[in-house]
């Protein structure tokens, strides 16, 4: 399923599309531009399910802004009384599921018949522009355990207001103080993520359930593949802290100088979080038994640099 609940906003599909029409709207484009950007309708790029999914989305962020058309009604009536997502809550799950959804449908086509007297105003979110720290930044820290550890800062993201900054894990870790050209030929976390390029994907999907167990199951199977094939792509393993947490720790930390690591592999990779100092570096004593618990992989820091 594309959705978490039975809700109107309650999945990734819906979530994508509503926020996505959101952003626009808060960023000033006109309805001409958020039309072009998310059209309507779309029967032909999504099933049934996800297509009901995306036409309510769509209707009720549309609904909202102060556009709603006669059009869009028609295919939203359309597609309730098709009634792909009850129907399919009611046979996987149980008929109070699909009662439910059903009961959110007609909440939001009660709502998008009625004009909408409060049209939502444009949102002008607050941007950080003093950062803690800067990206590239090389931070050293210490421990309770008498030891030196270290992270990069791969990204400062800022969205709807929440400006977080995204760290890796370095594998360091020593009693003496460290250069930065110590950190630039240590190694650090992230993972061999598997392309599907030059795999014989028929092959491999077309395995029966206790043959894809047997061969540890269909993600061991693909990194297993894409190790052979050299057909992966490279990703950071990144813990996200949000602004207003990092500020009570940036004493802990030492900038001792940059090291760029290349965008696309900051870009891409697995994410945590955490709030806190101790959230942060529960892991980095031993990171190696790190890597076995999460199949994580390492990689030299200076294979992964901007030349």
């Amino acid at each position: 399923m594309a959705t978490d609940g039975v809700k109107i906003i309650d999945g990734d599909t819906a979530h994508e599309t509503y926020e996505g029409i959101m952003d626009l709207y808060d960023g000033g484009a006109t309805i001409e531009t958020i039309r072009s950007q998310y059209p309507f309708p779309q029967t032909d790029f999504y099933d049934d399910f996800d297509y009901e999914i995306y036409t309510t989305a769509y209707a009720l962020a549309i609904w909202e802004i102060g556009h709603m058309t006669d059009d869009v009604l028609q295919e939203v009536k359309r597609v309730i009384e098709i009634g792909a997502c009850v129907k399919s809550w009611t046979e996987e799950y149980d008929a109070k599921a699909g009662k439910a959804r059903q009961k959110e449908l007609d909440k939001l086509w009660n709502k998008i018949n009625t004009p909408n007297q409060k049209v939502r105003k444009r949102k002008k979110y607050k941007t950080i522009s003093n950062f803690l720290f800067d990206e590239n930044d090389v931070l050293v820290f210490k421990l309770t355990d008498k030891n030196y550890y270290a992270t990069i800062l791969f990204k400062i993201d800022q969205y709807r207001g929440h400006c977080t900054y995204e760290f890796g894990k370095v594998l360091f870790k020593e009693s003496k103080f460290p250069t930065l050209e110590t950190i630039a030929s240590s190694e650090i976390i992230g993972r061999k993520i598997p392309s599907g390029h030059g795999m014989d994907m028929t092959s491999i999907l077309s395995m029966g359930i206790e043959e894809m167990m047997k061969e540890g199951g269909i993600e061991e199977i693909l990194k297993r593949e894409s190790e052979k094939k050299g057909s992966f792509v490279i990703g950071m393993d990144k813990t996200a802290v949000d602004h207003k947490d990092l500020i009570n720790f940036t004493d802990k930390f030492q900038k001792i100088g940059q090291l760029k690591i290349k965008n696309a592999y900051k870009d891409t990779g697995s994410y945590g979080g955490a709030s806190d100092f101790d959230d942060l570096t529960r892991e980095f004593p031993d990171l190696d038994n790190y890597i076995k618990i999460f199949k994580a992989d390492k990689f030299k820091i200076a294979d992964l640099l901007e030349q």
